[in-house]
């Protein structure tokens, strides 16, 4: 007897759990265009498969393009880290993590065309583990979490009808499932110890991982893997490359240094000389080494750097010496106020640029060292006398701009800077006007959406959108420096931080982007767009529980090791009762004592054969006895065929340990196993789709 129900509540869940999948991938993106065409293909797909399956044609016509389609995908992804912007609206810029997401996500789209058996739709879950797997280092969006809960939900629904059990209702491959309200009710159950497990083990695993790191000497390996574990400005100095505009980012309080210093200073890391309209670059190769022409000392590490003509010190420049301890990070770049003159801190291989940026050959844990720095004089009334007379150097580097100067891009951008500095005779009043005219008209938040594909940032964020966070502010202000003649970069590292009692405590949530500009015999002078711009971001919403879950086992990990391991112990025993109840099943006799173990294992061997024929569509049924279903099987395949000589033997075999009254020997289990593997062996020789034999012998 052959059956072909299909049940549309399974579909249904396979295609949710896809959609959980497709919206993961959707998070880092603005606006919801990727999500809503890859969902909407994905629904046409799993529609596709349900009425092609209900007909009961063959997926062969659907799976050939489709399997021809993720082999174009997959070599895409490995080939390329650009991803093609007809299939997204999204502009990677390099983000190859993103890209492979996207990627992921038109696979899953894709593939929901080949649905055609209950495997197939179990088969489901897996991809979207690896999505949520891949994005949990760059996502930070809280909305992932009732998104992964909703994906643990109807992935158990899904095993759970797969696994079959004894209740009501009966599935295309004869055996009886679970009912719906059952599935239900135990994926509704399963979430609770799979959530909390997962708090309770993330803590010590992060610990681990960070331990592991410092130990074995990989960070900076580590860290360039992991360089979107918080999207923050932490990692701005990751390479030569700024991208700007690129969405939403995330803000914490942890603490990522500590400086001892007289006054407030920005801790600069890394400056900027090239805009391309979507960034910045650092076009300054970093081959200078700090050790160069015997400017330091072994022993102790005192490296003494030379200036260049850009980072060149005048006589009204002050000293500054900090000592700057690195917390619970690893960090490549040297962050001090400019321009660093001196150097002390454990010997090590680094290099520098003619920008004043060092970088050391390998990044260190929880390192600490002292700058001694010539910080630039920055009175107002003195910089409003320095001047235009700007090196050629200064001048070719940073007066560059992407733009053709008969754009309409451009030509906006220098009526708008025409108007602002209109009557200010001096640089320094040019930029004030040009900083407070963003401050005054654009709006600071962390949560604003990324600038559009090939738009230029800057013209955006001025003309268009007015939202956005420091890395636009400082972006706009330089740009419209050059516009007016005032050569200008952007730079990055931290804010001052937060004083307490002698030194300084910066957290991650002070990295930051600032504009600096060039006055003559002067230096770089610092200018913050972000001074009162207001701020747009939404308010914090009170500790609920899940907050309060998640800090009680953040602070107490010792507890959480434990308990993490016992909850996890407790689902693997379960789910080894489970599988072994069911691949070996407990079998009585009909007055109720326990059948002998060898008996039982020959049945259960019996029963794992019957599995492998449902597959093929001959349902095995409680009412039939194995002769019975003997018969059947044998209207479907050959009589000669070696599925058949097997299922003949674990037939008799079974016969005899259902239904007599001995035990069966050693060797009839053997005998038992070995038919099994026989029929293992051969099903798959079998074709897909089975259709029983005419008198004559003929497939009908």
């Amino acid at each position: 007897m052959v059956e072909n129900r299909v049940k549309i509540n399974q579909y249904a869940a396979a295609y949710i759990v896809s959609l959980c999948a497709i919206y993961t991938a959707n998070i880092p993106l603005s606006g919801m265009r990727f999500f809503i065409e890859t969902g909407a293909i994905c629904l046409i797909g799993t529609s596709v498969s349900f009425l092609w399956r209900v007909r009961k044609w063959s997926f062969t016509l659907l799976e050939a393009p489709v399997i021809m389609i993720l082999a174009v995908l997959s070599l895409l992804a490995i080939s390329s880290a650009a991803f093609p912007s007809i299939m997204s609206s999204f502009s990677f810029q390099g983000d190859r993590s993103i890209a492979l997401a996207q990627l992921l996500a038109w696979m899953i789209a894709v593939r929901s065309f080949s649905l055609g058996t209950d495997t197939s739709l179990l088969f489901s879950c897996i991809p979207p583990l690896a999505m949520f797997g891949l994005l949990a280092t760059i996502v930070t969006d809280l909305h992932i979490i009732p998104i992964f809960l909703l994906y643990i939900f109807f992935a158990i629904f899904l095993i759970v009808g797969d696994l079959g059990s004894v209740g009501t209702g009966t599935r295309d491959n004869g055996i009886k499932s679970k009912p719906a309200f059952l599935q239900s009710v135990i994926a509704t159950i399963c979430i609770v110890p799979a959530f909390l497990g997962g708090l309770m083990i993330s803590p010590p695993l992060q610990n681990l991982t960070m331990n592991y790191i410092r130990i074995s000497g990989i960070a900076s390996k580590a860290r360039q893997a992991n360089k979107y574990l918080h999207p923050h400005f932490l990692r701005f100095n990751d390479n030569n490359v700024f991208r700007v505009g690129t969405g939403p980012v995330s803000q914490t309080n942890t603490v990522v240094m500590s400086v001892e210093a007289p006054e407030a200073n920005y801790m600069r890391g890394n400056s900027y000389d090239y805009y391309t309209g979507s960034g910045w670059k650092d076009t300054l190769p970093m081959d200078i080494p700090i050790d160069d022409e015997g400017n330091w000392n072994k022993a102790f590490g005192d490296y003494i750097l030379s200036p260049t003509i850009i980072t060149k010190s005048y006589p009204k420049s002050i000293k500054v010496r900090q000592t700057v301890q690195i917390l619970n990070s690893d960090m490549s770049e040297i962050y001090a106020a400019s321009e660093i003159r001196r150097l002390i801190m454990a010997p090590q291989t680094a290099f520098t640029n003619g920008a004043g940026t060092i970088k050391l050959e390998q990044s260190l844990y929880n390192m600490d060292y002292t700058a001694i720095s010539t910080v630039p004089f920055n009175d107002p009334n003195y910089l409003r006398r320095t001047g235009n007379n700007y090196p050629s150097v200064i001048r070719t580097l940073y007066l560059q701009l992407p733009y053709d100067k008969k754009s309409s891009v451009f030509l906006r951008l220098k009526q708008l800077c025409d108007n602002v500095i209109k009557g200010k005779n001096n640089n320094y009043d040019r930029i004030e006007a040009l900083k407070n005219w963003i401050s005054n008209n654009c709006y600071y938040s962390t949560s604003a959406a990324a600038t559009p594909s090939n738009t230029d940032a800057t013209s955006y964020f001025l003309l268009d959108y007015h939202v956005g966070y420091c890395d636009l502010f400082a972006t706009s202000l330089a740009v419209l420096c050059r516009i007016a003649g005032i050569p200008a970069r952007v730079a990055t590292g931290f804010a001052p931080g937060e004083r307490t009692g002698g030194e300084y405590i910066i957290r991650e949530k002070d990295s930051h982007a600032w504009t600096e500009a060039y006055f003559p015999n002067v230096g770089w002078i610092t200018f913050d767009a972000t001074d009162n711009a207001r701020d747009i971001n939404l308010k914090p919403k009170p500790a609920n529980l899940l907050a309060k879950l998640q800090a009680y086992f953040t602070g107490n990990q010792r507890y959480s090791i434990l308990l993490a391991g016992l909850a996890f112990l407790a689902i693997a025993f379960v789910a080894y009762r489970e599988t072994r109840r069911r691949s070996l099943p407990s079998v009585t006799m009909q007055n109720g004592e326990s059948m002998p173990e060898n008996n039982r294992n020959i049945i259960a061997f019996y029963i794992l054969a019957a599995r492998k024929l449902d597959k093929k569509g001959i349902a095995l049924h409680s009412e039939m006895t194995p002769c019975e279903y003997l018969n059947i099987v044998s209207r479907f395949i050959s009589t000669d065929n070696a599925v058949i000589l097997g299922l003949n033997e674990l037939t008799h075999l079974c016969n005899l340990s259902r239904y007599s009254q001995c035990e069966m020997k050693n060797e009839d289990v053997e005998a038992a196993e070995k038919a099994y593997k026989l029929i293992r062996t051969n099903i798959k020789t079998l074709g897909r789709e089975m259709h029983p034999f005419s008198s004559e012998g003929t497939r009908l």
